[in-house]
């Protein structure tokens, strides 16, 4: 490892077996730069600083908690975090200049750029751009741009998804941009959720994952065991994601009237439904309860024995090929 002072900046490049640390009062106050841009970095530790920049692609192991802001600038790779990230201010993952509908993360899984492993907490500002979070987002302002998150998000203020895939959502407001998908009806707003036109958008359009995975109204993906087809479905991945490619689109695809102003204990909140799919109900039932097997296989995988890891893993052999990405994505 490398460390050298620029300004108010500490630069860490290389590969750390330890944590980086403030060692006395001045580097207390100081920023760290973590650089991976001609080599990738390593941390088999945390971050502790002020105020942290990553950029470039590299892999931190240990927790990352800053004071202040959190900057992540992916370049050349993909930046993986196996321990959550945490930002006191605001936390910021940018774009990766790419452009155009189908070289998006929500099109395309090879256009992964970061992995946050763990919760994410702010407390004030949170924008992603083309992550996975196998974990839990709260933060009180949240933008996400072509972005999947397994866990729950929690926001006190709004949430913006565009192009995302989202498991359950607890907001005031809920922004939808683009093409959005979800994993489980459970979401509730305050405020009834606003579909945003975009101009580079077509209409906004959103998916409920186990509707799209039924036999006859959505993809294939999953169906496919030893070659054969079966009715049995399995995995949770959408088609988009590895192929980049959605026939069902128009059929599968739920619109303002699917998220329905309940009453429950009192207070009226806005929830994502499926009131008029009522037929397709018991189907996706099972469905729902094949995601949480594989959503407590994802979430539960780093406390498991190598013997029931592996038993896992052979769980795993029933998804198509393709779909196998995501668990690996998810678990490595």
């Amino acid at each position: 490892m490398s460390k050298t002072y620029s300004g108010d900046k500490i630069v860490i490049k290389g590969k750390e077996t330890g944590s980086l640390y403030p060692t006395n009062r001045e580097e207390t106050f100081k920023e760290i730069l973590v650089e991976g841009v001609e080599e990738q970095f390593e941390l088999q530790g945390g971050i502790f600083a002020n105020n942290i920049t990553l950029k470039g692609y590299g892999l931190i192991k240990g927790p990352v908690f800053a004071r202040k802001d959190a900057e992540i600038s992916p370049e050349g790779g993909v930046i993986t975090m196996q321990s959550g990230i945490t930002a006191l201010n605001s936390l910021a993952i940018k774009e990766t200049g790419k452009s155009g509908l189908k070289r998006r993360l929500s099109y395309s899984i090879d256009n992964l750029k970061t992995i946050i492993r763990g919760d994410i907490l702010t407390e004030k500002k949170l924008i992603l751009n083309d992550t996975i979070v196998i974990g839990s987002i709260n933060a009180p302002d949240i933008k996400l741009t072509n972005c999947i998150v397994f866990g729950v998000i929690k926001n006190s203020r709004q949430l913006t998804i565009e192009n995302c895939t989202i498991g359950i959502y607890v907001t005031n407001r809920l922004n939808l941009i683009g093409r959005n998908g979800f994993f489980i009806a459970g979401g509730k707003s305050i405020e009834r959720p606003v579909y945003v036109i975009n101009n580079e958008q077509e209409k906004p359009k959103i998916r409920f994952i186990p509707l799209c995975r039924l036999s006859g109204y959505g993809c294939a993906m999953g169906k496919e065991l030893d070659g054969e087809e079966t009715e049995e479905q399995v995995g949770l991945c959408c088609s988009l994601w590895v192929t980049g490619n959605c026939p069902y689109e128009e059929e599968v695809s739920l619109q303002q009237v699917d998220f329905a102003q309940l009453e429950i204990g009192g207070r009226k909140d806005w929830y994502l439904g499926i009131q008029g799919r009522t037929m397709t109900l018991s189907k996706i039932d099972e469905i729902n309860k094949n995601f949480n097997r594989i959503l407590h296989g994802i979430f539960a995988f780093d406390h498991l024995t190598n013997e029931d890891k592996e038993a896992e893993r052979d769980k795993w052999e029933q998804v198509s090929s393709t779909e196998k990405k995501i668990y690996d994505i998810a678990t490595r």
